[in-house]
């Protein structure tokens, strides 16, 4: 491939970045391996060949929230991979402002989600920073431009790399050191989903902490999110939050911006959701009556905000035949409801675990809020889900119920088919059989 290097982009350890434009007049981020930092000639070697490792993990990955891979040259010398042009970086934006005009949320998030699909596949980060987020624009189609984030840079730090030695706490500038787990800075084959899980709490930090904090210690500290920095940056990685995920979730359930609740009753039966010991008969049979009685209602939306992963497969495995009720309130809920887009992914992710454990009529239903979901507040990653619960290995039954469905819905469904194939390029030929089928039929 023919490039031209137009200017300079900015450097890191082992990698300088230039623009580079090809002979059609695209343009992009060119990273070409370079050391730029004091390293044994005997270890130079062994850093190339990582650099190449990592580019083909990153290769792997089509993820809105995970850097794309557009082409590489690890044959030459030296060798070079190509991605599209940032508009900034998180560490940018955040000198800016560290509240990111009140969107913060949205942006961990969205780290969350590029997180969540790397450990999916058990593939950790261990270099993540806000120098390693990327934030890029995207033409929706609806509204003209939005900005997302994406994660770079897959690990490329070594415990010999590692400057904590030699540097000062308060000399020690915001690099890699400064998010990096302890256990990670002592071997590098200690990273695990904890060490990632760690500077994402030093990230969020950077956003919400009310103190300095010391670089490789716990963030332990009072105020709305000090609960949540410490879950994510205990010492001892098992003592951390187990998944992305379980950060998400606690992230949320600190209620930020949900409804409240304004009667006592429901206020009462909201309380049920936290019982330590588990919910019983009569507690369930409150909780899904009031849901029924108060639909559209703030209280109910403050119950369904507060509702868990664990309240739901507790509720549907002890009690199953109220859990299909609450499924089927739940979905029609997320039908209705307009959400913050930092809420859609959690919603998401319960709309799935009470299709795991919810009868057929149930995940059907759950399947179409999804749809309803992603298409109507443009979230890739919940079109995705969809088009992935959807595949043809997707079972029959299920199948045929939602294919049922897609008949009877029509040209509503239609519509939101196209929105998925043009906003996240999928294509419907991918779907289960009878979907594809049911498509044909009432789309033609």
């Amino acid at each position: 491939m023919s490039l031209r290097s137009v200017r300079p982009l900015g450097y890191g350890g082992f990698g300088n970045v230039d623009l580079v434009v090809d002979k059609f007049g695209m343009y992009f981020a060119r990273k070409t391996f370079n050391v730029n930092q004091p390293l044994d000639v005997g270890l130079a070697d062994n850093v190339r060949q990582r650099f190449k490792r990592e580019v083909k993990i990153q290769k792997q990955f089509n993820h809105r929230n995970i850097v794309p891979i557009l082409g590489d040259g690890l044959d030459v010398d030296p060798p070079y991979y190509l991605m599209p042009v940032a508009e900034s970086k998180l560490s940018n934006d955040l000198e800016f402002d560290r509240k990111l005009g009140g969107n913060f949320i949205v942006a961990v998030m969205e780290i969350i989600a590029g997180l969540e699909e790397m450990h999916r596949l058990s593939i950790y980060h261990r270099d993540l920073k806000p120098d390693n987020v990327l934030r890029f624009l995207n033409q929706n189609g609806v509204d003209g431009w939005e900005s997302y984030y994406a994660i770079s840079d897959f690990g490329l730090i070594s415990v010999k790399d590692s400057t904590v030695s030699r540097l000062s706490t308060t000399g020690m500038a915001r690099g890699s050191d400064f998010y990096t787990a302890p256990e990670v800075c002592v071997d590098l084959r200690n990273s695990t989903a904890q060490s990632d899980i760690f500077s994402l709490g030093c990230i969020l930090h950077d956003m919400v902490g009310l103190r300095d904090r010391r670089p490789l210690f716990p963030i332990d500290e009072h105020g709305h999110f000090g609960g949540l920095l410490l879950g994510c940056t205990r010492e001892e990685p098992e003592r951390r939050f187990k998944t992305v995920a379980a950060v998400r979730e606690a992230l949320l359930a600190l209620d930020l911006s949900s409804a409240q609740l304004t009667d006592p009753v429901a206020e009462t039966i909201a309380g049920y959701l936290e019982c330590a010991g588990g919910m019983r008969d009569e507690q369930v049979r409150a909780l899904i009556d009031i849901l029924d009685r108060k639909k559209g209602s703030s209280d109910a939306e403050a119950i369904m905000m507060r509702m868990k992963q664990d309240n739901i497969v507790e509720i549907c495995s002890n009690f199953p035949e109220r859990g299909r009720r609450l499924g089927l309130l739940y979905a029609e809920w997320v039908k209705s409801t307009s959400f913050g887009f930092e809420r859609c992914d959690e919603i998401a992710v319960r709309l799935q675990t009470f299709m795991e454990c919810c009868p057929l009529d149930v995940q059907a239903d759950c399947l179409l809020a999804m749809l309803e979901l992603g298409t109507s507040h443009n979230r890739w990653y919940v079109e995705r889900k969809f088009m992935s619960l959807c595949g043809p290995s997707m079972k029959g039954e299920l199948a045929g119920r939602l294919a049922m469905e897609f008949r009877i819905l029509g040209a509503e469904i239609c519509g939101a088919i196209r929105h998925i194939e043009w906003s996240i390029n999928a294509n419907r030929a991918v779907l289960h059989p009878l979907l594809v089928a049911a498509l044909k039929d009432v789309c033609s």
